[in-house]
């Protein structure tokens, strides 16, 4: 006995509107060193609860991600998770999308392939309570507003006659950790000391200097509590 089965297939359409296949790539990155955080570092995709896939060289990809014409708003979110290798956690890292919405031939170039694998590098700012004195010139500090210590003040650090800016922020209990990296003299060994002009960053609030730190190579210096000016 033979039995009949409907099967319906949606309109080709309809199957290409649901069915667009993207990759992703999230490298993070040392704001200071430079170096791909290879542990410690997760990310996800809400939107499916889909975490990144690490590749030995510490790249988190998302592979073959859905994405509806009708229900993207342009966008792809992922959010990121540092806090266990010792780095402020960025939270939502965005992509743009409508461009990579066309579908793509069986017989695409290798390089428009190549094209569809979008590589964002995360540069993350290690945390006050996991820099280690000793390793680079560091300036310590706290930071505080109508007399209350506060969270996420960017911190820059410039030192004096050189371009380079080094960044960090504050925690929640107000305290900062900037390492810096002091260049060398003419005979290529490091300054013993540089004058650094740090600037703090609270929203829309002008930005407040501190200038004429002295540092001194692989040293920690701590400075006086930094009051930010009253809103």
């Amino acid at each position: 006995m033979s039995h009949r089965f409907d099967i319906h297939f949606p309109p080709l359409a309809e199957r290409e509107a649901a069915t667009h296949r993207l990759t992703r790539v999230l490298t993070p990155v040392d704001d200071f060193t430079g170096d791909i955080v290879t542990s410690g570092v997760t990310a996800v995709f809400p939107w499916e609860d889909r975490k990144a896939r690490r590749s030995l060289s510490g790249h988190l990809v998302f592979e073959d991600l859905l994405v509806s014409d009708l229900a993207d708003p342009g966008e792809m979110v992922f959010e990121m998770e540092a806090d266990r290798a010792g780095y402020f956690s960025p939270g939502r890292i965005s992509f743009p999308v409508h461009q990579d919405l066309a579908p793509l031939p069986p017989d695409a170039p290798q390089a428009v392939k190549d094209a569809r694998r979008r590589i964002r590098e995360v540069r993350l700012i290690r945390r006050p309570d996991c820099v280690i004195d000793g390793e680079s010139a560091v300036i310590r500090g706290g930071v505080r507003r109508e007399g209350a210590f506060v969270d996420a003040v960017a911190v820059e650090g410039r030192i004096d006659g050189f371009a380079r800016i080094f960044r960090t922020r504050t925690d929640a209990r107000g305290s900062f950790a900037l390492r810096l990296q002091v260049p060398p003299d003419g005979a290529g060994d490091p300054l013993p000391k540089a004058l650094v002009t740090l600037t703090f960053r609270l929203g829309a609030a002008p930005p407040h200097e501190v200038a004429d730190i002295a540092v001194t190579d692989l040293a920690t210096t701590t400075i006086d509590i930094v009051d930010l000016p009253d809103p």
